[in-house]
Order: C-alpha cells, then sequence, then structure tokens
C-alpha cells in the first residue's frame, strides 16, 4: 500500500525553518510552464527535514493518545535522534534491542521513520618507541532502517511577487510583574527583551507514505509484528498528514500560529502501492499531471487506487479534465479531512483495533 499527498497553502515559513538561526532560507527554483523552463532567483524554502520533524510529532501524538501506542524512550519525548550507543543508553538507564524486528516492535517512531545504529567498537594496539597505546580506528555493528515517510522541500509557489514578500521582525520582552526593591540583579535579568523574525508565504510540497513497509523487518527475513498493530500505525501515519495541513506545524506556534488556510490538497493511495509521487506544486498544472502519472502507472501496474482532491477555488475546466482521466477513481471534496477519511476507508484501515503483542 503506498500513500501520497500534494500540498498547497498558507504556511508561517519562520516557525518552520529554524535550521539557521534567525534566518529565513531562500533557494533558487527552475520550473516548466507553457512549455518553456522559468527561473526564479530566490523563494523561501523548507527543507523535508523540518516537514518530516512534524510529520513524526504527530504520529507520536497520535498514537500515544489514541492508542498508547509502544514508543521507545526518546521518541516519546519527541526527540528524533539516532539510536544512541550503549554508554548513553547505560546513562539514562534504558535499553535497545539489536534487532530490527524487535526495534520496530517497540516503538511506531523507530518503524515509520526509519532509524540508525552505528556501534563503534574501540581497539587498540602496543605501539610507539615507548609503548604507549596506540588508539585503533574500531570496529563494530551498523544497522540502518530506511524511513517509510519522505517529503520533498516545501517551496515557495511562484505566485507572489517578490516585492510582496517581507520578513517582519518583532522585539518580544518577557515581563516579570512585581520586582520587589530588594530583589537581586538577576531577577530583573530575566526581563529580557528578544527578536523574532516572522514571514508566511504560500508553500507546496509532496510527501510519500509506503505503508506495506511500517511494521515489516527487511533485515529479519521480512518478519512482521502483529497485523492489527501494522494497520493501526497505518492509520495513523495517514492521520499524522491530517493534522500538519491546517498550519499546526514549526515552532513558536503558542505566539505565530499562522492565519493558515489549505488551498489545494492532492490525496491519492493504491492498494499495491505502485503509485508514484504527485507532481510538486510548484508547476501550476500539477493536479492534471498528477492525475495523468497516477492513472498511467496504476493502469501499467493493475493497480487499485483512489483519488480525492480538496480544491474549492479550481477552475471547472481543470476539474472536468481531471474527472475526465481519473473517472470514478476520483471525487472532490468539500473539505480535505473528507478525503483522508475516504482514502483510509479504502485502504480498509478504519477498524484497526487491538494491542500489540
Amino acid at each position: 500500500m503506498r500513500f501520497v499527498i500534494a500540498y498547497e497553502g498558507l504556511l508561517n515559513v519562520s516557525s518552520l525553518n529554524l535550521e539557521r538561526a534567525a534566518e529565513i532560507r531562500k533557494m533558487p527554483v527552475i520550473y516548466w510552464e507553457n512549455g518553456r523552463p522559468n527561473f526564479i532567483p530566490e523563494v523561501p524554502a523548507i527543507s523535508g527535514v523540518m516537514l518530516k520533524h512534524w510529520h513524526f510529532r504527530n504520529l507520536v501524538e497520535l498514537s500515544r493518545e489514541r492508542e498508547n501506542e509502544s514508543l521507545c524512550f526518546f521518541c516519546r519525548q519527541l526527540q528524533a535522534i539516532r539510536i544512541p550507543p550503549k554508554s548513553v543508553q547505560k546513562y539514562y538507564e534504558i535499553q535497545y534491542c539489536e534487532k530490527e524486528i524487535d526495534l520496530i516492535k517497540n516503538c511506531v517512531g523507530e518503524d515509520v521513520h526509519g532509524f540508525l545504529w552505528a556501534e563503534k567498537e574501540k581497539t587498540g594496539g602496543e605501539g610507539g618507541e615507548k609503548g604507549e597505546k596506540k588508539k585503533g580506528r574500531g570496529e563494530g555493528r551498523t544497522l540502518r532502517r530506511e524511513s517509510c515517510v519522505w517529503f520533498s522541500w516545501a517551496i515557495g509557489l511562484p505566485l507572489i511577487s517578490e516585492e510582496y514578500r517581507r520578513i517582519v521582525v518583532v522585539q518580544h520582552t518577557r515581563n516579570i510583574s512585581n520586582i520587589p526593591p530588594d530583589a537581586p540583579e538577576e531577577v530583573r535579568q530575566l526581563q529580557m527583551p528578544y527578536p523574532r523574525p516572522y514571514a508566511s508565504d504560500l508553500f507546496g510540497f509532496i510527501s510519500v507514505a509506503n505503508l506495506s513497509r511500517i511494521g515489516v523487518s527487511y533485515t529479519d527475513n521480512l518478519q512482521a509484528i502483529d497485523s492489527n498493530v501494522r494497520k493501526r500505525r497505518q492509520k495513523n501515519t495517514i492521520l499524522a498528514y491530517a493534522r500538519m495541513i491546517q498550519g499546526e506545524v514549526g515552532a513558536n506556534l503558542a505566539r505565530s500560529l499562522p492565519a493558515s488556510i489549505p488551498i489545494k490538497v492532492f490525496l491519492a493511495a493504491s492498494k499495491k502501492g505502485m503509485i508514484p509521487a504527485p507532481v510538486h506544486p510548484i508547476y501550476p498544472n500539477y493536479l492534471i499531471e498528477s492525475a495523468k502519472l497516477i492513472k498511467g502507472a496504476a493502469d501499467l501496474f493493475g493497480d487499485e487506487y483512489r483519488v480525492r482532491i480538496y480544491a474549492p477555488y479550481i477552475d471547472e475546466n481543470v476539474k472536468k479534465e481531471i474527472t475526465n482521466i481519473l473517472n470514478d477513481a476520483a471525487v472532490f471534496v468539500d473539505d480535505p479531512y473528507r478525503g483522508f477519511k475516504d482514502i483510509i476507508s479504502f485502504l480498509e484501515l478504519e477498524e484497526c483495533t487491538g494491542k500489540q503483542q
């Protein structure tokens, strides 16, 4: 099974692009339109790492709130880091299993978003004139699981002239309501001003979730975890996207929740997992081109699929063309959440209860 999404909407770039301190990341873009390439020297951009992180957070919260799903020590704290070395495990008094099937059984985060375990065993030997210990390069084991979820960069769409794009720096101040006259100087220092950049823009991104890989170990002879738990994780992986589309992604949301609106949301799923990723929304005709690609791939591989599109402002001619391409497989929905619900129903993931064995 495979789930794919193309999203176009308003996001707060300053809350999502904190990989560089106090800087809005920009990048040059080349895209194809009307039979020729177009070039834009700079558009705001958000890396797929950041988008993937917020999908991970939503998945963990859904798994914890709805199902009491198994989580490892760091994923439970929303820390998406690689599996720590044994010295760190010893410090926190925790222990990770050493087989992939056990690691994914014990943690939905490691299962869906992948992991890397690189444990090096240091070796040494006699050497030097005075017989001092020589530091060896060391050898060890490496276990890697590729993520089941992939994200593109979120790219500022070439719909707005550069002259209208502005970054606003706001000066915030932390205040203490009452400072006694005899209070130490450190109390007064707690009242500190700090600047914070803010900027919103229309962004587009695409993502792919390989649902069939969830709960299956590719280093342990394709062993799989309990089938009910697999289905539950597959469903929550889709629902984690549904939490992202209304702008609940990024840092600083307590003071900069964006005035977000999803403009277009293209959702598709297939039973065998043969459909491709949709075309990125940076291309003006991405809905039609995505429909053509998914239809072609599904016909080639004999894959059953469904498409749901939320596009309240779409041109009727475009809507008609997409309907002609996909026929009954495509439905235009009045709200994106209806689209997610239809996809989950198509994949037969509505009733996924049961506890992990």
